[in-house]
């Protein structure tokens, strides 16, 4: 394990914490379209922006997918999802 995660730190948070973020990003992009007035520039930092963002939502995806198996990890610990039991947990 490379660290203990907190207890609230659960599935159900990360997955907020992904798509908030990832609208973040996007309004970043519409913020460096708008506000940058060098064409190259607008346009890399754009890209990288829009590309954060694209990750940060196939990963939020991933997350789905590995809820329904139960066998969510982040950091070597596992991450709480509802109706799943941590490892070591008694019903």
């Amino acid at each position: 394990m490379i660290a203990e995660l907190p207890g609230w730190f659960d599935l159900g948070f990360l997955r907020g914490v992904t798509i908030t973020t990832a609208v973040a990003l996007a309004m970043g992009v519409l913020a460096s379209l708008v506000f940058i007035r060098k064409l190259a520039m607008r346009l890399v930092l754009a890209a990288i922006l829009a590309s954060l963002a694209g990750g940060l939502v196939f990963y939020r995806s991933e997350l789905d997918e590995c809820a329904d198996a139960c066998s969510c990890k982040l950091l070597g610990s596992t991450l709480e999802a509802k109706g799943c039991q941590l490892p070591g947990q008694a019903k």
